[in-house]
Order: structure tokens, then C-alpha cells, then sequence
């Protein structure tokens, strides 16, 4: 077999095992997630629940808990103040993008199967507790 024969078919496999690999592996996009990427993923498909503090403040601030969890795909969400070793549900602390009225920071628990919304950290004063 001559030297551009054995490189003709390298290439060939080269091209191939590229394209496999593309469809088995790139085709995902984003595949490796940041922590803050899957809780941020798991707060906005977990189903909500809402706490009395966080629904006594809503209602005062006139926020829409749809709007909410819509900003939450956008939100930053600060480790360094979170409790993530809280058992049984780990606390994280929500900043929004955009602030909803004068919702800013949220309070939340991320339980195996459902959010918390604990509490909205800078809203108005509601005389909530």
C-alpha cells in the first residue's frame, strides 16, 4: 500500500470518527453545566411552593409568581451567602437581573423535589413574618 493511499484512508476515518462524535458528543449543547446552571434549572422545573412570609409579601408587593420564576432563568445566584449544606433542603439566595417592582433578592430551598420560596429579602415593608 503506497504512503498516499494509507493517508487517504486515514483522513477518511478521521472525517468519520468527527462526525460520530459530533453527533454522540457536540451535538448537546452544553453539556457540562456550573452548579449554578443546574440549580437555576431545577428551580425553574421543580413544582413551587410558597411560604406564608414569601405569599404575605407577594401580595403586597404586587408580584406575579409566574413573572417570577420567568426572571429566575436569568437570576444570579449568590454561593458565597447560600447554605448548601442545609439538610434537608439546601438554602440559596436569588438575585434577580431585573429587578419586579421592588423585588430584588428571594430566599429559597431547593428540596429533591420542589422550591421553597422562603422569603423576598428587599421588598417593601409589608409587616410581614
Amino acid at each position: 500500500m503506497t504512503f498516499s493511499r494509507r493517508l487517504r484512508l486515514f483522513l477518511i476515518g478521521v472525517v468519520i470518527g468527527s462526525v460520530i462524535m459530533y453527533f454522540y458528543v457536540l451535538k448537546e449543547r452544553n453539556i457540562y453545566k456550573t452548579p449554578k446552571e443546574v440549580i437555576k434549572e431545577k428551580l425553574t422545573r421543580f413544582p413551587l411552593q410558597i411560604s406564608n412570609k414569601a405569599l404575605c409579601q407577594l401580595n403586597c408587593n404586587e408580584t406575579d409568581t409566574a413573572l417570577l420564576r420567568k426572571e429566575w432563568a436569568k437570576a444570579e445566584i449568590d454561593l458565597s451567602k447560600s447554605e448548601v449544606r442545609e439538610k434537608p433542603c439546601p438554602r440559596y439566595y436569588i438575585t434577580l437581573s431585573k429587578p419586579i417592582g421592588k423585588t430584588k433578592i428571594l430566599e429559597c430551598s431547593l428540596c429533591e423535589e420542589f422550591a421553597v420560596l422562603q422569603q423576598i429579602l428587599e421588598s417593601e415593608e409589608c409587616g410581614c413574618n
